[in-house]
């Protein structure tokens, strides 16, 4: 089979086929038992390959039972996999979150291996004491909003902006949990977004970040996600990095942010849900004084 992930599905080399057809269809069972039996995960950067890891960090990763492989781009995104799993992440270096986050990563987390020539660290989580008062903490203290709006009056929020507690309910699939802005300097807005997981979803995805003017003008962007829906379980968290550039010549003042999910395939948006009705495709968050 053609992909560009050669360990997409690393997991049925371990596994005997129920049965072929042909020379070339091979039919398993992944239901019941083996279903119940993933109890470990291993999350892999992107770029690095299985067959690169040596025969003590395949041991403590991939070669156990019932391992679920997941890819990540380490550099922008995270993984807390669902409660019960063990968790691995297999990482060229430091994660380059904040110093916040970063801490807090590794307050819940141990060094597990280092590989000979350095190319490769090993961590395993050990507790989620930490992550979790962050992800309470984020979920307590985001602010967001839904409004069909494309004038933004500073400071005046009635009728345009409608309230919204978190979680935020994406088509069925995905639930905002929050944010926190990391930095703001001129030319650049750093933040965090926090999601879970609420159904399995089709690829592609991704999320989209657009720094607003009072006109709705698009003064500064980010578009991507980390951790491909082709490897989502429900209960799975995820947090994003995002970098958006502003353009230089805005003048400083306040701004809107408006944040969501879409379809790279097809441009559509995913729905955000509110008491079972549809109401936005967008949410919005907290304004923001930003300059170019």
């Amino acid at each position: 089979m053609y992909f560009s992930d050669h360990d997409l599905f690393a997991w049925f080399r371990e596994q005997q086929p129920l049965t072929k057809i042909g020379y070339s269809i091979f039919v398993y069972q992944i239901g019941g038992e083996a279903a119940e039996a993933i109890g470990s995960v291993v999350c892999l950067s992107d770029g690095m390959r299985l067959n690169e890891l040596d025969a003590e960090a395949r041991a403590l990763t991939v070669e156990r039972e019932g391992v679920r492989l997941i890819r990540f781009d380490y550099r922008t995104g995270f993984l807390l996999p669902a409660e019960g799993q063990e968790v691995s992440y297999v990482v060229p270096d430091a994660f380059p979150f904040s110093s916040a986050l970063q801490q807090r990563f590794q307050q819940d987390s141990e060094l597990l291996y280092v590989a000979d020539d350095e190319s490769y660290a090993i961590y395993r989580l050990a507790s989620r004491d930490a992550l979790a008062e962050k992800l309470a903490s984020v979920q307590q203290n985001s602010t967001i909003y839904w409004s069909p709006a494309v004038e933004f009056v500073p400071g005046d929020p009635q009728g345009w902006r409608h309230s919204l507690a978190p979680p935020a309910n994406f088509n069925h699939q995905v639930a905002f949990l929050g944010y926190e802005y990391i930095s703001e300097s001129p030319g650049t807005i750093e933040l965090l977004t926090y999601w879970q997981v609420l159904h399995t979803a089709d690829p592609p995805l991704a999320i989209f970040i657009h720094l607003l003017d009072a006109h709705s003008v698009v003064v500064g962007s980010y578009d991507g996600l980390s951790i491909s829906p082709a490897g989502w379980e429900p209960g799975d968290v995820f947090i994003q990095w995002h970098r958006l550039s502003v353009e230089p010549t805005i003048p400083a003042r306040e701004y809107q942010l408006e944040l969501g999910f879409y379809s790279p395939a097809t441009m559509q948006r995913l729905p955000i849900f509110q008491e079972g009705a549809a109401v936005a495709d967008r949410l919005l968050l907290s304004p923001i004084q930003a300059r170019g």
